[in-house]
């Protein structure tokens, strides 16, 4: 079963399915917003539904779940948010991201405050996983400068401290770790997952 995150009626979708059974079989989608311009479009001539839109997705579709949620969560829950490296540097041509995913870790960071110590609220920013959202980024990427794929991945890699992109898994074990008893004394954080990416200091 699939529910569009953008779409007022998830979160009561959700509830109602982890009630009458197997929540395994719910799946949250997560769609790229149409702000992310394109190479003709500048940030000032993207339309209001534009960034609505991201806004609907990044910010509106995870307030509109938690509100549902939460009066849900046991004592020692934790809820862990998936941003980007944007919330620290800007990405190129990605602009409703650049301006939106940094306000989702204040709403996780507000979050946080608000729900502990019954609730843990962290976020990951991710840097480059090699994912199919990354290749397909790649690969516009690489036809907008006429060079290869290969190129592409391999000029982004030089600016990745540890040389390459990250594997799923690895952001996988950081996620379960934040979300695990492990992390007990943990919440209020962005933690970068960017082989040490993103330059910024702090």
């Amino acid at each position: 079963m699939h529910f569009d995150l953008a779409a007022a009626a998830t979160a009561f979708g959700l509830i109602f399915v982890a009630g009458e059974g197997d929540a395994r079989e719910v799946r949250v989608t997560r769609y790229t917003p149409q702000g992310t311009r394109s190479r003709e479009q500048s940030l000032l001539e993207l339309s209001d539904e534009q960034w609505l839109d991201a806004f609907r997705i990044l910010i509106g579709g995870p307030v509109r779940l938690l509100r549902a949620l939460v009066p849900q969560m046991n004592e020692g829950a934790s809820v862990l948010f998936i941003t980007s490296s944007s919330v620290r540097q800007p990405i190129q041509n990605l602009d409703t991201s650049n301006v939106l995913r940094p306000g989702v870790a204040a709403l996780a960071k507000c979050l946080a405050n608000e729900l502990g110590p019954s609730i843990r609220v962290n976020t990951l920013a991710p840097g480059r996983i090699d994912t199919a959202r990354s290749r397909s980024l790649d690969q516009s990427r690489a036809q907008a400068l006429g060079v290869s794929v290969e190129e592409q991945r391999r000029n982004v890699s030089e600016g990745i401290p540890l040389g390459r992109y990250g594997k799923p898994e690895e952001l996988g074990r950081v996620a379960a770790f934040l979300l695990s008893p492990a992390a007990s004394y943990i919440t209020g954080v962005s933690l970068q997952v960017d082989g040490g990416m993103v330059q910024a200091i702090p």
